[in-house]
């Protein structure tokens, strides 16, 4: 399995964007390409130059017209947004362009919706590019579990330049951004394929690969819960004959029952306790946290704490408070209002509204990879619980979920609009 050449330029500039944006030229030994303002200017230029190529050129628009009509209402909402955000923050931080930029950056990667529904389209779906960017992802994976298994095992590390904490006496490391969606299309794929295709066991590797990754290596438990409840609900949903379904549906509940009755569940659950000794100080400083954004998100609804960027003594006091232990990250979706206030809350609701619109048609119009469409749902709905997706690590994933659902919608649409046809209907005589 390898990725295959395509004469694309917007296709190869966008797996270029995501291997930037990924962080996977934190490998090469060069310190210009490891700095973070570096990458972040290239993927902030690739996504402004991929948008106003599709959306400048004619031709181009034309063929994403039919999926793109509601994005460019919430785009109005955004460029709204934004200005309101900036000028708030101008009077309110005194901040310059650079410090704007800082969140600019990551809201416009929404934009990137319009080259990845280009993509989508120009390839009559989305399996060559979640297929490339699953390859991309198990490379860089790989990569991280031999540094993770040399320094755990030797005290050996390699690629100084990926940052990495320590949980149990072993490296941790982040997720990719893209682990989600190439979770999802590998199981949708094991699902589908047959177990003589070589490609299914590929898929099989790959979904038993990201899920020892994710409890040896990343040892986040949201991502932990959302992998698992997204995995038992596309298989709920795989179209199956009824006596299959009900053993499916008792060896889970089988399976669940052994968890609860060896005491692995109630350990796992008793990590969320503020007084678990090892992870009670990480839930302690969530809820004080999730209480210190709320009181400011609170008093400010209209703007929340918008595009403050913690660059001096006075804005680091206010967005850590003054002990320096609130942190924003890990609240969840509760992070746009905390962010951004009730414009935040606004935008969210655009864009999720549309998603689950396009998700239930989709459904009801018995759309051929209803397993994918649900995949996507559980797993946006259960890692928003604590891990926001419009945070600038996830954000670019995004308007690839949002892309792919709108495909999905807008193909049932085509399908239910020719059966009712004048050529389908029965000429009353």
């Amino acid at each position: 399995m390898k990725i295959k050449y395509t004469s694309s330029p917007t296709y190869n500039i966008t797996l270029a964007t995501i291997f930037v944006y990924t962080g996977m030229l934190n490998i090469i030994s060069v310190p210009v390409l490891r700095s973070d303002a570096f990458q972040n200017f290239i993927v902030f230029l690739a996504t402004v130059f991929l948008f106003a190529n599709t959306i400048l050129n004619e031709s181009l628009r034309r063929k994403i017209s039919p999926y793109s009509r509601y994005f460019y209402i919430s785009l109005i909402y955004l460029a709204a947004f934004t200005v309101a955000h900036c000028i708030y923050s101008y009077a309110a931080y005194n901040e310059g362009m650079d410090d704007l930029y800082t969140t600019i950056r990551q809201i416009i990667l929404i934009l990137f919706f319009i080259p990845f529904m280009y993509i989508i389209h120009s390839f009559g779906g989305y399996d060559r590019l979640l297929k490339d960017i699953l390859i991309m992802t198990l490379v860089f994976m790989a990569v991280k579990t031999i540094r993770a298994l040399l320094y755990n095992f030797t005290g050996i590390t390699l690629f100084n330049a990926m940052s990495y904490s320590l949980r149990h006496d072993r490296m941790r490391m982040s997720l990719s951004a893209f682990g989600g969606i190439v979770f999802i299309f590998s199981v949708y794929k094991i699902m589908e394929l047959s177990k003589k295709s070589r490609e299914y066991y590929f898929y099989l590797a790959a979904v038993l690969f990201i899920a020892f990754y994710e409890i040896y290596i990343n040892m986040t438990r949201m991502y932990i819960i959302s992998f698992f409840v997204t995995f038992s609900v596309m298989v709920l949903v795989k179209k199956r004959p009824k006596g299959t379904k009900l053993l499916i549906v008792f060896i889970m509940f089988a399976a669940f029952a052994l968890l609860a009755a060896t005491g692995i569940l109630s350990a796992f659950l008793e990590t969320f306790s503020e007084t678990n000794e090892e992870f009670g100080t990480s839930t302690l400083g969530r809820s004080y946290s999730m209480s210190y954004f709320s009181e400011i998100a609170n008093n400010n609804p209209l703007f929340g704490i918008s595009f403050l960027v913690p660059n001096t003594p006075l804005r680091t006091d206010l967005f850590f408070s003054s002990s320096g232990t609130a942190y924003l990250d890990d609240l969840g979706i509760v992070n746009m209002y905390f962010r951004y206030g009730i414009p935040g809350i606004i935008l969210t609701v655009l864009i999720f509204g549309r998603m689950i619109y396009c998700a239930v048609m989709a459904l009801l119009a018995k759309s051929e990879r209803t397993v994918i469409i649900v995949g996507i749902v559980a797993f946006v709905a259960t890692t928003c619980i604590s891990l926001c997706v419009f945070d600038g690590q996830r954000i670019l994933t995004l308007p690839l979920y949002w892309a792919i659902l709108e495909y999905e919608y807008y193909v049932c649409a085509k399908k239910q609009r020719k059966k009712f046809t004048p050529r389908s209907l029965v000429r009353i005589k």
